[in-house]
């Protein structure tokens, strides 16, 4: 899929991110090439953990010649205010043309002055012709540096001048979502108008509107139900949605036939542990009458946010047991560091919580769910589903994937 001058850019938390990169090492070969930092707001306050402030960005290409364009930072006012000088062509400072550094082959008359220049005789007389020297009233020159022709201070890997996601007319309440500047950023540096950038894990379609507006082509692909329709309302015109999985035209071929076979062990999968992002969402938030569980408010589901009662830093599990509906701030505030308890008690100390007695319902029933799919056969959570509010055909796509039909017997003779 990555053409050989493409780039693989990869943003993991830290509980597997270096797990990752070794996977993407055997993967890539020797073609690592950059681990951008993000050095973004810090988290709330905890008195177990140091703060994390920053995310780790990594770089991959798949050959020797990938693209990189070089990009630059504005210029700031204290640069814009060594341009003091102005002429027909514009705004301009002066630099010297003299070199102070042990170099006797520099070392030449130009107009009547003998000194040790930065630049080659055939330079300076360039230079000249092209009206880019000022002589002072001693008849040494100074090169112009014309502000229009200035770039600014190249960019490094460490991006501390892009924030968190602060504009609300960019938030769509996706938990991961990331500011619009970031992928715009790293998609001008890695390739070039007309190219394209894919997504696979597209979400809500923030790559795919950095591309846009940087006329890229764009193919963006994700398992939420609603990726495409949140897609077209932020792009503002119809796109193309394909919801069959495309048919494989490899003849099966195996995609890591390079690599080293890894003896995995496999994991028994309950009916209750193969419930979707959506499916959780869904019941989580009916059990729960639409009620915060960390703070107690009575909201719509879009602005209600799946998360995790015991963090995934501290090794708890994505399946429903573990799971709870929060309200987008305090969803934010539980970060992946605090539990549920933690977060109630900064809600206390900040006058966020609305109703505790409230609040512990919630939190009470989202624990009365997950505990009851931990049932072997799915029933008792097939009948507490059964009892929800929520649409018909989502209770029948839920109850078949907890208790799929079994196929029948066929007799012969």
């Amino acid at each position: 899929v990555l053409k050989p001058t493409g780039s693989l850019y990869l943003h993991c938390d830290p509980t597997a991110s270096h797990y990752i990169k070794a996977l993407l090492d055997s993967v890539f070969g020797g073609n690592f090439q950059n681990e951008i930092i993000w050095h973004r707001a810090a988290e709330n306050l905890s008195r177990r953990k140091w703060r994390r402030a920053y995310e780790n960005i990594l770089q991959y290409s798949k050959g020797k010649d990938w693209t990189f364009n070089r990009l630059h930072a504005p210029i700031t006012d204290a640069q814009l205010a060594q341009y003091r000088h102005e002429d027909e062509r514009g705004r301009y400072m002066l630099t010297s043309c003299q070199n102070n550094a042990d170099r006797p082959n520099m070392v030449y008359e130009f107009h009547g002055v003998k000194r040790q220049w930065r630049f080659q005789r055939e330079t300076m007389e360039r230079y000249e012709r092209e009206g880019l020297l000022d002589f002072n009233n001693d008849g040494i020159p100074r090169r112009k540096n014309y502000l229009s022709d200035a770039k600014g201070v190249a960019l490094t890997n460490v991006f501390s001048d892009i924030s968190v996601l602060t504009n609300e007319s960019e938030k769509v309440g996706y938990p991961t979502q990331k500011p619009l500047a970031l992928y715009k950023r790293i998609i001008a540096a890695s390739n070039n108008e007309g190219d394209i950038v894919l997504d696979p894990f597209c979400g809500c379609a923030t790559t795919l509107i950095a591309a846009e507006t940087l006329n890229r082509q764009w193919i963006g692909i994700d398992l939420w139900e609603h990726a495409a329709e949140t897609l077209q309302q932020r792009i503002g015109f119809p796109v193309h949605a394909r919801r069959e999985p495309p048919v494989r035209t490899d003849d099966e071929a195996d995609a890591g036939a390079h690599l080293p076979s890894i003896n995995r062990r496999q994991h028994k999968a309950e009916p209750w542990m193969r419930l979707s992002h959506a499916d959780m969402r869904d019941i989580l938030y009916a059990a729960q009458d639409g009620v915060c569980a960390g703070c107690g408010r009575e909201l719509h589901i879009r602005f209600m946010q799946l998360d995790h009662m015991q963090p995934r830093a501290d090794g708890g599990d994505n399946t429903i047991d573990n799971r709870v509906m929060l309200c987008s701030p305090c969803n934010g505030a539980k970060g992946a560091t605090l539990t549920i308890s933690g977060l109630v008690r900064a809600n206390k100390r900040d006058g966020w919580l609305e109703s505790e007695a409230r609040r512990k319902l919630a939190h009470t029933r989202a624990t009365l769910v997950g505990n009851t799919g931990k049932a072997k056969d799915g029933a008792a959570l097939i009948g507490l589903v059964r009892g929800l509010a929520i649409d018909r055909a989502r209770k029948v796509a839920i109850e078949r994937i907890l208790a799929p039909p079994q196929p029948e017997l066929a007799l012969g003779v």
